[in-house]
């Protein structure tokens, strides 16, 4: 599988919200998961999707605790992440699927790292047929072969 990694003028920083919601698929996933790297909440809600805007809303209120964005191999691999993703590819649902670690026991291995197992993914969808601002949707782990047999374009 081509492995890319993103530029770094992508990966700093992030834009205003009116500039994210043009933005593609591949980017809205780089800035999602640096947001996961430096471990900044209200980064990531602002890339939520409407079904997860709640549940980050009572974190940033702090009626929810801020570990659980953070717990299980899929939170935890994304905190960790190294930049390596790759291509977006889309399931029946229109949703983007960007891999970006490798599930491995008991922790998540770099994409670059070669190890077997099966894709920890981030799921970005649209809030509707209109939308054009993809949000975040689910951290998921998923077969390797599922992912490779999903459409590269939508």
């Amino acid at each position: 599988m081509k492995r890319f990694f993103l530029p770094l003028a992508l990966l700093i920083g992030a834009p205003s919200m009116s500039v994210a919601q043009t933005q593609p698929a591949n980017v809205v996933a780089g800035q999602i998961l640096n947001a996961f790297v430096a471990r900044d909440v209200a980064q990531i809600a602002r890339f939520s999707n409407a079904q997860n805007a709640s549940f980050f809303g009572d974190v940033l209120a702090g009626e929810q605790d801020d570990a659980l964005v953070f717990n299980g191999i899929e939170g935890r691999a994304a905190a960790n992440w190294d930049g390596s993703v790759l291509p977006v590819r889309y399931d029946d649902n229109g949703r983007a699927i960007i891999p970006y670690a490798i599930e491995a026991s008991p922790e998540a291995l770099s994409l670059n790292s070669g190890a077997d197992g099966r894709l920890i993914v981030l799921r970005l969808s649209l809030d509707g047929a209109g939308d054009d601002s993809w949000g975040l949707d689910d951290l998921r782990i998923m077969p390797r072969d599922r992912y490779t047999a999903l459409p590269a374009s939508r």
